[in-house]
């Protein structure tokens, strides 16, 4: 009787012993979990605000692009030949410096009264392509109150080159028109997927130009900032290649 007492009381001590190890080793277990994730968590927590950094610099290196064309503009009353405007985007190494941006550009903006004129003016211009653009036309076709066309593009693309930004794009028209009266930088909002070389999505950045004498101030009125419009300049850059140089 005494030997079995004994033995009751050893494996109930056994029994403890085990049950107080389980919880315990349960307890470390769930320690060590907490510890890991929250390790974990600050780490990406860490990446994240970091990514986050590199990518508003890189936003913002590429919108000082736009402000340095809108400067190139407004240091010459408003007006930029072909040529300038292609020797300036040489300037900027484009390819080195902003690898993302798929397209520079200037869009000048045009009264229908004006549009032969204008597009008479275009198909004449030898600066940049010794024959001219004999071929040149407004996109999409049909007379409009006005039009913003896309003028001068680097690289020269083809099948932007012509195109009414305005034209049938009422939320780009409203955007552009904000911009204008704001003289304020502006950006496409929605990203434009882009089929070539491989489809991708990308992002548009504008600013508005306005016609006024070299050294002069932008107007600080509405009524005199519409006066005064003459376009806008802009870039367009891949989202997928600017977070990959941004991530580097």
């Amino acid at each position: 009787d005494i030997a079995m007492r004994k033995s009751g009381r050893t494996a109930a001590s056994w029994a403890g012993g085990v049950t107080l190890a389980l919880l315990a080793g349960a307890g470390l277990y769930v320690g060590a979990t907490h510890a890991v994730a929250v390790d974990a968590q600050a780490r990406f927590d860490h990446l994240a605000r970091t990514a986050c950094q590199q990518l508003d610099g890189a936003v913002h290196e590429y919108a000082d692009v736009v402000r340095g064309l809108a400067a190139l503009f407004q240091a010459n009353g408003g007006s930029v030949s072909r040529l300038q405007f292609h020797r300036y985007v040489e300037t900027l190494g484009v390819a080195r410096h902003y690898p993302a941006i798929e397209s520079v550009n200037y869009a000048q903006y045009v009264d229908d009264g004006a549009r032969d004129a204008f597009v008479a003016s275009v198909r004449a211009d030898r600066g940049v392509a010794p024959a001219g653009y004999p071929d040149f036309a407004i996109r999409p076709a049909g007379h409009r109150p006005a039009y913003t066309v896309l003028t001068y593009l680097e690289p020269h693309l083809p099948g932007k080159f012509g195109i009414d930004l305005t034209g049938g794009a009422p939320v780009v028209a409203r955007t552009m028109d904000r911009a204008r009266d704001r003289g304020r930088m502006a950006a496409s909002g929605k990203p434009i997927v882009v089929e070539r070389p491989v489809r991708h999505s990308a992002l548009g950045l504008r600013m508005p130009v306005y016609r006024i004498p070299a050294g002069g101030a932008v107007p600080r009125d509405v009524e005199g900032r519409r006066a005064a419009y003459g376009g806008s300049v802009g870039i367009g850059f891949s989202i997928p290649a600017l977070v990959h140089d941004a991530m580097r």
